[in-house]
């Protein structure tokens, strides 16, 4: 009879041991071959440079959402204006977290801006809507000045901004 308990615990400890196993097999496999859920992303993207008539020539370069520019400017008014459209092509809202904006002003005599289209100031903790977009201006202009000194103002400019998803 001790012998049978003996051999009936054995068994039930067995089977104990492999359905274990089993769940953890099952568990590891899940784990592995889980699916992200991509209907819930944000996608922010800039699109659509548009230079402004009028604007005097210059080198842009727009690479993952960041934006370069060099330029000179040669005369009292002249100006270089730039619209670009921050798009969220995604289904969440995004919210911005940073905005680097770095500009190599020659002679600190050009004057520039970075506004939205309507002039309002663009801001950290700004939102764009999924699926909606916000267009930029990037403005520098060679004012007027009282005695001209200088022929041609460099002006270099790096833009990149930071967008977190809202969830």
């Amino acid at each position: 009879m001790k012998k049978q308990i003996h051999i009936l615990q054995g068994i039930i400890i067995l089977t104990f041991i492999f359905i274990a196993s089993l769940l953890i097999v099952k568990f590891v496999y899940q784990i592995r071959h889980e699916q992200m859920d991509t209907s819930y992303m944000w996608n922010i993207n800039l699109t659509n440079p548009n230079i402004i008539e009028g604007s005097k020539e210059a080198e842009l370069n727009l690479d993952n959402n960041q934006i370069s520019l060099d330029l000179t400017l040669q005369n009292e008014n002249d100006f270089y204006e730039l619209l670009l459209d921050i798009e969220n092509n995604g289904t969440l809202s995004a919210k911005l977290e940073d905005i680097i904006f770095n500009v190599d002003n020659e002679k600190e005599i050009l004057k520039y801006s970075l506004t939205y289209e309507d002039d309002s100031e663009i801001k950290v903790g700004d939102i764009i809507k999924s699926n909606s977009k916000k267009t930029i201006k990037i403005k520098i202009v060679y004012p007027q000045q009282q005695e001209k000194i200088y022929e041609a103002l460099k002006l270099s400019l790096n833009l990149n901004l930071n967008y977190s998803a809202i969830y």
